[in-house]
């Protein structure tokens, strides 16, 4: 599902980026909206709010467990769209999905870490598997598992006899035995255990296990193969038409997006100076410049958590792997979103934002508002059906959307990537 989201606004917690050129009153009332939402620290390091107009409305079947399939489809596909860092949003025309799977299918990723840690992996390697004996253990490995299979068994057997003694017999006579017999579990296992360490070569083996598997978490080649078979196995077919989407899980789920429970409520009364910044390159819609305008907020707020089994975001702060140059990629992201070209996929959709009971106006003073200068809020469905919210008053304009919506997303930004260490590349795999 391909949808346009009309224009946003793009606010950082506390940075405000440039406005568009006609859009002061809009502008104005949006960066108003976005302080209301980013003060009371709904957003985290590093995450953005979008917001959206015209916001996508929330029809009620979305409560209907039958429709689940169905809406989280529609709603999956809608935040795989990869947001751009602009006011005046426009699509990119890019999938979280196609350019994650793309990366993994073809990134040039190193054989390890270093040297040092292949050679450290393969000599303990060696002491569970001898070289010259491919597939068999070492004695010592055969050790190892037979005291520590031992062990588990006297473990047992003793969580098995305290939890008898615990309960108790039918008779004083019959609870101490239980009690005597829970005793020599205990010792038996403790045992068991001494015989691991001294004849079991545990703490050994255990030291070379550990060495293994801190290799296995560095060599990032494991890891993308890891990735690379949970992002095959997790498309979805689509209920209507060819392809498949990456579904995503919703918290709150969807069936509780309209329940009354988690909803808050906001408002905020400002009255702005209606000379701008001139950082924020706004003008005014008609009149003349000078004046105040009075802004009012208010309305209810419910955020949804995204997550994504397929998709792992720490690959993109792993400076093992590099873009092979016939990809035709420069960069995955700068990690600066004010970038002139900020890369293919500078941040992700993490999370959204729905708003109920919106009330917005501006009174304004010393000035005619122009209503064709005043982008208005509209609300629409997964459907594009859109219907204008927007009323003019004598003294000024008010927005009115008191029906659920998903009026922003949460957004969380890309470190630079790739960002690859000159030093890894000597031999790579892929």
């Amino acid at each position: 599902m391909r949808r346009s989201l009309g224009v946003a606004l793009m606010l950082p917690a506390t940075i405000i980026l440039q406005a568009g050129p006609d859009e002061d009153l809009a502008a104005r009332i949006h960066a108003k909206l976005t302080q209301i939402l980013v003060n009371p620290g709904l957003t985290a390091a590093g995450e953005h709010l979008v917001i959206v107009r015209p916001g996508f409305g929330i029809d009620p079947e979305v409560s209907d467990p039958d429709n689940a399939q169905d809406v989280l489809e529609a709603y999956s596909m809608l935040v795989d769209e990869v947001p751009g860092p602009y006011l005046d949003y426009v699509e990119t025309g890019r999938n979280l999905s196609t350019v994650y799977g793309s990366l993994l299918d073809r990134m040039d990723v190193t054989i390890l870490k270093n040297e040092r840690d292949r050679n450290a992996a393969r000599k303990a390697r060696e002491r569970l598997y001898p070289r010259n004996r491919p597939g068999t253990r070492s004695p010592q490995f055969n050790q190892y598992l037979t005291y520590q299979a031992a062990y588990f068994d006297k473990r047992d057997a003793a969580q098995f006899a305290d939890a008898a003694a615990t309960q108790g017999g039918g008779t004083p006579a019959e609870t101490a035995n239980l009690k005597a017999a829970a005793a020599k579990a205990d010792a038996e296992a403790a045992a068991a255990l001494n015989a691991w360490k001294n004849q079991g070569n545990k703490d050994a083996i255990e030291a070379i296990l550990a060495t293994l598997e801190k290799f296995h978490e560095e060599d990032l080649q494991a890891v993308v193969e890891e990735m690379c078979s949970d992002f095959a196995t997790s498309a979805v077919s689509k209920s209507e038409g060819d392809g498949n989407y990456y579904p995503v899980v919703f918290s709150p789920d969807p069936t509780q997006w309209l329940d009354s429970a988690g909803w808050q409520t906001w408002s905020l009364n400002s009255k702005e100076a209606w000379n701008p910044d001139p950082a924020l390159s706004l003008k005014p819609g008609s009149g003349n410049p000078g004046g105040q305008v009075q802004i009012n907020l208010k309305l209810q707020t419910k955020r949804v958590s995204i997550t994504r089994a397929w998709f792992n975001p720490g690959l993109f702060k792993s400076r093992a792997w590099r873009l092979p140059p016939d990809m035709g990629i420069d960069l995955v992201s700068s990690g600066r979103l004010e970038d002139a070209k900020p890369g293919i996929m500078p941040m992700v959709i993490t999370g959204l934002l729905l708003a109920k009971n919106l009330e917005i106006s501006a009174a304004e003073s010393s000035q005619r508002l122009d209503p064709g200068a005043f982008k208005t809020l509209q609300r629409r469905s997964i459907k594009d059906k859109t219907v204008s919210v927007a009323t003019k008053e004598a003294s000024g304009m008010k927005i009115t959307a008191m029906a659920p919506q998903i009026l922003a997303f949460f957004c969380q930004e890309i470190p630079r990537s790739p960002n690859p260490d000159p030093t890894l590349f000597t031999k790579s795999t892929r």
